[in-house]
């Protein structure tokens, strides 16, 4: 007999993928609600009429019944993502950003970073002219440094007296779409705060359960900083690893681990709660008659969203949450529960409550990584056998590492540009320490009440995550540790996901069409990434970077680029990396130059492919020459304190570019002039960065 197609084995598939396309429909299209009410609600009425015809006509026109039920659920997801909207709702803060006066609410702590203290926070109320009136958005604030943290609190309330500005992008080529990102957490707004632009109110609102959460929270944190010794490598990762806190993990350290392929350990995430429900599993064992009883069931959920909970209830450890809660309910009360179904019906449920997950990463890179676990483990374990038991379990512990590899590949490419060559070496090192680390963790928390005890549990956590610190920067310290400098974009990443499934499917299927199809697609992607290369090599350009109180400006032809700028954006990997490295790769620059045989320095001048760039980083005196110099870019900096119309005595400039480094007052000031003067001007902190293409 044979075996039943996925999707009558996973019927939630057929539910999961309507409603997908239906958020993405109106994501990219923007339906009006009437258009949404009009085909959902005539979609259903055609659903209820068809099950009143009789049964012979129903199952000759089945599949109009199909159709229908499709139609619905694109509906459905159509409204969800329209509801969920916040620029949708009519007393959205974005319609009264000019109003200064507002009532907001904290929507988490005070998170202490570099220069400045980081929070969330609801908008209640806006005052107009008539009083204060209901308002609804959420707002990014920064409040100045050295602001109070105990004064900023979940629920805390205050006046703000300050405009809201809009969330905008650097204008990098290539760089994060920050912008993008905070849309899709319905965050449009941010402000920076002194103390004089807010007043703390004594009211302090908020759910009781979230404030529970956080005091947990805490607790857990105290337990930690009280008893796991060592500097902020060691405390961020145990912070990372039991709670799910990231204030304290180090920017190299965590690149390191992503380098490694390993920074999922860091993460809570479905592989800790896989941890947790080992744990609970090899407890029950040892109770005979609970095998197969409800209350283990009961039980075992319960533990598992305790756990999820008390790391902070994140949207990542949630989803993982409902996974393993349908998994272990379908196990109890199915014969065969399909994993599919599972990850199927749990991805629905979450979208259904949110729909902009579908665009979040740690949601995408989850289910795909599931998925490819569920799908392709077990055929590549079974291309090699190994009679030693040790042998064996490590070849298993390969093959999860390579199943999730195969399929989260492209996407990781696409969203990170590089990948982690030595991902199964370090999997096989890192993840061994990582399960002892976790679960010494749970147990430290769970005796904390005896000092003793937590202390030795404590400095075994201490050794365990130094030496798996050691392990991980030793292997991302390799220079093939990882490969990187990858320029996909979607149809670029389309294509290889093509290869990657089609050869997926050649194995587990062994279909003779899906090698070829793979083969083609390869064949497709080859052609494309070279017709790419052949276009960025024949394109000269110069990039003026938006980089806040910095200067940076890149010359790039021949896959080649040279720098001019601060000793910071040199010295400082990780504001390079940040800043300038997205352009790098999106414009396939892959090394600095060596010869210069297109860049001539000369003092503040700079010749490029017959174009001049002037950096004025000084104070200038000038005189007035009759043989003007002819500029095409006049770059102004913070440290040039003279005038627009002195430089223009003695330059012809094309264009005038202030960059980073330039107070705001003094860019009004520069545009003003330039508009006096008859002058292109560019500013890079308002309108992006200046890039000059070069024939």
């Amino acid at each position: 007999m044979s075996a039943l197609p996925l999707y009558k084995k996973a019927p939630f598939i057929r539910l999961l993928l309507p409603l997908i396309l239906g958020i993405f429909l109106q994501y990219y299209l923007q339906f009006l609600p009437a258009v949404i009410y009009i085909i959902g609600g005539s979609a259903v009425m055609a659903v209820v009429l068809f099950s009143l015809l009789s049964l012979s006509l129903r199952h000759k026109f089945e599949f109009v019944q199909g159709i229908l039920l499709q139609v619905v659920f694109i509906s459905l997801g159509a409204f969800l993502t329209y509801i969920k909207d916040v620029k949708n709702n009519d007393d959205w803060v974005g319609n009264n950003t000019g109003t200064p006066a507002m009532l907001l609410q904290l929507r988490e702590n005070g998170a202490q970073k570099t220069n400045s203290v980081k929070a969330e926070a609801d908008v209640i109320a806006i005052r107009d002219s008539s009083g204060y009136k209901p308002a609804a958005g959420k707002v990014i604030i920064y409040f100045e440094a050295g602001t109070d943290l105990a004064t900023l609190q979940y629920g805390k309330q205050f006046l703000l007296q300050k405009p809201l500005q809009k969330i905008k992008n650097s204008g990098n080529p290539g760089a994060f779409d920050y912008e993008r990102y905070a849309g899709f957490h319905q965050i449009y707004h941010t402000v920076y705060l002194t103390g004089s632009d807010y007043t703390m109110l004594d009211a302090r609102a908020g759910s009781s359960f979230k404030k529970l959460l956080l005091g947990c929270k805490e607790k857990v944190l105290s337990i930690i900083a009280r008893y796991i010794p060592g500097d902020d490598n060691v405390r961020g990762i145990a912070e990372a690893l039991l709670i799910g806190e990231k204030q304290h993990l180090d920017i190299d350290l965590v690149e390191a681990y992503s380098q490694s392929g390993v920074v999922h350990l860091i993460a809570i995430s479905g592989m800790h709660l896989g941890i947790v429900y080992g744990m609970i599993v090899l407890l029950f064992m040892l109770i005979p008659r609970w095998k197969h009883s409800t209350v283990k069931v009961v039980i075992t959920i319960l533990i598992l969203w305790l756990f999820a909970l008390a790391t902070g209830g994140s949207p990542s450890v949630v989803r993982s949450a409902l996974m393993f809660s349908l998994m272990i309910i379908g196990k109890q009360f199915f014969k065969s529960p399909s994993v599919y179904n599972n990850l199927s019906a749990s991805a629905f449920i979450l979208l259904c409550i949110n729909p902009w997950y579908l665009w979040d990463v740690g949601f995408q890179l989850s289910y795909l990584a599931v998925t490819s676990i569920v799908w392709l483990q077990d055929p590549i374990y079974r291309l090699l056998f190994f009679k030693n038991k040790i042998a064996n379990a490590i070849w298993k512990l390969a093959t999860v590492s390579i199943a999730a590899q195969i399929v989260v590949f492209p996407i990781t490419v696409f969203y990170f540009h590089q990948f982690p060559s030595l991902f199964i070496i370090t999997n096989l090192l890192a993840f061994p320490l990582m399960f002892v680390i976790l679960n010494a963790g749970i147990i430290l928390l769970l005796l904390s009440w005896w000092p003793a005890v937590a202390a030795f549990i404590g400095k075994v956590i201490f050794y365990g995550i130094t030496l798996m610190n050691a392990i991980v920067q030793g292997i991302s310290g390799q220079s093939f540790s990882v490969v990187d400098n990858f320029s996909n974009d979607a149809w670029a990443t389309i294509i290889l996901y093509g290869f990657v499934l089609g050869m997926a499917v050649a194995l587990t299927m062994k279909k003779r069409w899906a090698f070829y199809f793979s083969l083609g697609c390869l064949v497709l992607f080859a052609v494309n990434n070279s017709v790419a290369v052949i276009n960025a090599n024949n394109t000269s350009r110069i990039v003026l970077y938006n980089v806040r109180k910095h200067t940076a400006v890149d010359f790039i032809t021949n896959s080649r680029y040279d720098f001019i700028g601060d000793s910071a954006m040199r010295e400082d990997g990780a504001l390079r990396n940040f800043n300038l490295k997205p352009a790098r790769i999106f414009y396939r620059a892959n090394a600095e130059s060596e010869t210069q045989t297109y860049f001539q320095p000369t003092g503040r001048t700079f010749v490029f492919r017959g174009k001049t760039v002037f950096l004025a980083d000084a104070p200038l005196s000038l005189k007035p020459i009759e043989n003007k110099l002819p500029i095409d870019i006049l770059v102004i900096t913070k440290d040039f304190k003279g005038s627009i119309t002195k430089l223009t005595g003695a330059l012809a400039p094309v264009k005038i570019v202030a960059d980073g480094t330039v107070a705001r007052w003094r860019r009004l000031q520069l545009r003003e002039e330039c508009v006096t003067l008859g002058l292109a001007f560019h500013d890079v902190q308002e309108d992006g960065a200046f890039v000059l293409e070069v024939e």
